[in-house]
């Protein structure tokens, strides 16, 4: 039996989104596939005491940190030793310099070691301080981790480019897997089809500012009654203020968080989701909307065209025409929809939490097997 700490924060908040979904259920699968082992997982004070926890063999430690960066720096190392941890897994992004046992870390990308000034300035100050303290730990973080774990082979070529000294071999390709949402409820008030969905994140590399904008200049050659739906956002007020400059206001619903069951119906109801990324390091948001039987569009930026494969529509997200062309292509094309749909849903299928935690459990396994030898 192996004693492993997982940074468990970003997955036991009451908001859940990217790394906090990852670590939600890498833990949930991990309660099943490694009976044998031991699991502490670690937590701030920011989470609230959790309502489900895989029983049995997992401990939960909560521990007081200010900032985030004491938390994986501090913290997380005196907690591996009080716990005489035998390997500890950063799961966001970081993880401690000088740890007494061996560590793994996820790295899920490195989009912020790429981030213009401009960029950054639309952060909050605290936001961006945070984001620099931990580009300044995470070279030499990841040279000391027995294992960094990424997304794609496309994070994972940025990863190896970046850091040097990192060897190559260090760097495993574990892919993400999608949460199934639970049955289509009502549409939320007010969303009627045609509709097209879009992920409002804040983050400007979403670029859903710039794929309303883009489509609100060819409206001419869109159905009239077609209207776009932003969805997820924790500020619905930057798109109203976004739809409402690109003359949408009337045409344009946005919406914060709604209950999975509204998800799905979005999902299930819309023309298409557009997902206009400039950068991600996987992306699960089109992966998502095609396990519902959703067409796509989505950017071919990045890890995207990996990820979605030949089951969604690509477009530029830097060309408007790019984007508007791909939805003509998908309102005149007969039956295009319908393929986009069945290809989308296969291909959804080969991305399971499941896979996800069997993966990284054999590089836990690795990992302990080497650090027995020594």
């Amino acid at each position: 039996m192996a004693r492993i700490g997982i940074d468990a924060r970003y997955g036991f908040r009451e908001q859940r989104r990217g790394i906090g979904n990852y670590v939600w259920h890498l833990v949930q699968e991990l309660g099943g596939l490694a009976p044998q082992h031991r699991f502490y997982l670690y937590l701030d004070p920011r989470c609230p005491p959790p309502q489900t926890v895989p029983p049995g063999h997992f401990r939960l430690r909560y521990l007081a940190a200010p900032v985030p960066t004491w938390f994986e720096q501090v913290a997380l190392p005196r907690a591996a030793r009080r716990d005489r941890l035998d390997l500890l897994h950063g799961t966001a992004n970081a993880a401690p310099l000088c740890c007494p046992c061996p560590t793994v870390l996820t790295l899920l990308d490195v989009i912020d070691f790429h981030r213009s000034r401009r960029e950054l300035a639309q952060f909050t100050p605290r936001h961006r301080v945070s984001r620099r303290v931990r580009t300044l730990f995470l070279p030499a973080a990841a040279r000391r981790a027995r294992a960094v774990l990424t997304v794609s082979e496309h994070s994972r070529g940025e990863i190896c480019a970046l850091f040097r000294g990192l060897p190559p071999s260090r760097v495993r390709v574990v892919p993400l897997g999608i949460t199934a949402l639970p049955p289509a409820g009502p549409l939320p008030a007010g969303v009627a089809p045609p509709y097209l969905l879009f992920l409002g994140a804040v983050d400007p590399r979403k670029n859903v500012v710039w794929a309303l904008g883009s489509l609100a200049r060819a409206l001419d050659r869109l159905p009239p009654d077609l209207s776009f739906v932003v969805v997820g956002s924790e500020d619905p007020e930057l798109f109203i203020r976004a739809a409402a400059e690109a003359g949408l206001a009337e045409r344009t619903l946005c919406l914060g968080f709604v209950p999975p069951e509204q998800l799905s119906a979005l999902y299930r109801h819309a023309l298409a989701f557009v997902y206009p990324s400039l950068a991600e390091g996987f992306g699960l948001p089109p992966l998502e909307a095609m396990a519902e039987g959703t067409p796509v569009l989505s950017s071919n930026a990045t890890s995207l065209p990996e990820v979605v494969g030949s089951a969604a529509l690509l477009f530029s997200p830097r060309d408007p025409n790019s984007l508007v062309e791909q939805l003509v292509r998908l309102l005149h094309e007969p039956g295009l929809r319908e393929e986009l749909g069945r290809r989308g849903a296969a291909r959804a299928q080969a991305f399971t939490w499941e896979r996800t935690a069997r993966e990284t459990l054999s590089v836990y396994e690795e990992v302990l097997a080497k650090a027995r030898r020594v």
